[in-house]
């Protein structure tokens, strides 16, 4: 039974939290979001259905763009000298000729977007952009909706639990930055949500053609709206891989299934290796609409170790807000990692069936589709951080947020088990984890967002 006065609360604070974070941030300062805005107001000039332009590269509009940008700040803002003498393309501005272009992303969030900009009047470009930034807001509550379904689906209709996920998600800061700003992650993450969300909807009542065709939709729309949308293959292999009987040739088709998951793992490394032979195999195979590259990577190359690696991941996966510059201190990101460390810790000692440990309420999984979230996480988070440490790439925690449902479960439930072993009843120790969360968010907005951008 879905307890309505809970959710009801949720999403009005979130509505509350992503609109302080819509009215604090700047124009421009959404990670790569002049490049992002310049490609939308390219389709827009375009019918849906029109042929990309070749290039796709106006440098008319980046010359506007760069000059809305001075006016805001920008440099200041991102921490760089301000040049003498205004640039007039992308390539040339300082700190944006890092990744001066979107031009080689999949185009439907730009198509899409592109509609909407199609009735906003073109005189005033930060008009244009809080049009575009409410458009993420509307994707980013779809992927609020989907996350708590598939919950639903995970702990079997019971909503309590359900929202407990969806609190982490919600008052996560980088999703609520993510949330307000022009990208097309949140129109990725929609669609990748729901692809999720059918996949593991299974219900045999249902006529199998059409479950099929929903994951087959949703898979589609994930690969024509970002790079990492070929995940949806593996995730649907692994789901079904213990569904299919056990004789020689679906035992031969399973190690079909296992070659072409190592396939897609080898294929997503060499996006960010080596993105020109990539670009090479995807030609070939006349699949140019599930392009995963962003072209020759032209972030800063710098070889740290593996852990450095995973510790920017963690840092920016829970604030790390404008371009990645204003974060928590070292005392509040201290105590993330030593919270984080305690719920795997009581995620693991919970699974490992260790009696002391456990909320202690009976309740039913749906086991498999629990695995497959985890085995997304597992997956997402081996390709990420190899191709990261590899290339030596400008590692950001937003390139997990596909995974943001089980790695909620994992942190929220540790955290909740740990403390069941500790005797803390469940209800408490969800209003403990809930509080913490809540306050995590508000000390972003009043001492992060504020200070970082001066807001009285």
């Amino acid at each position: 039974m879905i307890k309505k006065p809970l959710i009801v609360i949720l999403f009005c604070l979130y509505i509350s939290s992503a609109a302080l974070y819509f009215l604090i941030i700047p124009p421009w300062q959404g990670a790569d979001e002049p490049t992002h805005f310049e490609q939308v107001v390219i389709f827009s000039e375009r019918g849906f259905f029109d042929p990309a332009p070749k290039m796709r590269i106006d440098y008319a509009l980046q010359s506007k763009i760069i000059q809305s940008m001075d006016e805001y700040n920008f440099w200041r803002y991102v921490g760089v000298p301000r040049p003498a003498e205004l640039p007039t393309t992308f390539a040339q501005t300082p700190f944006l000729s890092l990744v001066a272009s979107q031009r080689l992303k999949p185009e439907l969030y730009y198509r899409v977007a592109g509609l909407l900009l199609k009735h906003v009047p073109g005189e005033i470009l930060v008009q244009q952009l809080y049009c575009l930034r409410i458009l993420s807001f509307l994707f980013s509550s779809i992927c609020l909706v989907m996350v708590f379904k598939i919950g639903l689906i995970i702990f079997n209709n019971n909503s309590y639990r359900a929202a407990i996920i969806l609190c982490f998600v919600l008052l996560l800061p980088q999703y609520n930055m993510l949330s307000v700003t022009v990208n097309n992650d949140t129109m990725f993450l929609a669609a990748y949500f729901s692809f999720l969300y059918s996949l593991l909807n299974s219900n045999e009542s249902e006529r199998k053609i059409w479950y099929i065709c929903q994951v087959l939709l949703w898979g589609l729309l994930s690969m024509m709206i970002e790079r990492v949308g070929l995940m949806v293959l593996p995730m649907a292999l692994f789901h079904w891989w213990h569904k299919l009987p056990s004789v020689r040739i679906i035992l031969l088709l399973k190690w079909c299934c296992f070659l072409i998951i190592l396939g897609v793992i080898f294929s997503t490394v060499l996006t960010w290796i080596s993105p020109h032979i990539s670009y090479k195999i995807t030609d070939l195979a006349a699949m140019n609409y599930i392009r995963l590259t962003i072209g020759t990577i032209s972030s800063i190359e710098i070889n740290y170790s593996f852990w450095h690696y995973l510790q920017v991941y963690m840092n920016s996966f829970f604030c790390a807000l404008g371009w990645t510059r204003y974060g928590f201190n070292s005392t509040i990101f201290a105590l993330i990692y030593a919270l984080t460390g305690a719920s795997v810790a009581g995620f693991l000692l919970s699974h490992f069936k260790i009696k002391k440990f456990g909320s202690g309420e009976k309740y039913i999984l749906h086991r498999d589709g629990l695995r497959t979230l985890l085995f997304n996480l597992v997956f997402l988070f081996v390709v990420s951080v190899l191709t990261t440490w590899f290339k030596g790439f400008l590692a950001q925690g937003r390139f997990l947020f596909p995974v943001l449902w089980p790695l909620g479960y994992i942190f929220c439930f540790g955290f909740i088990n740990l403390l069941a072993g500790l005797k803390v009843p469940f209800k408490y120790a969800t209003v403990v984890l809930y509080f913490i969360l809540f306050i995590l968010n508000i000390h972003t907005i009043f001492f992060v967002l504020g200070p970082a951008f001066q807001v009285q």
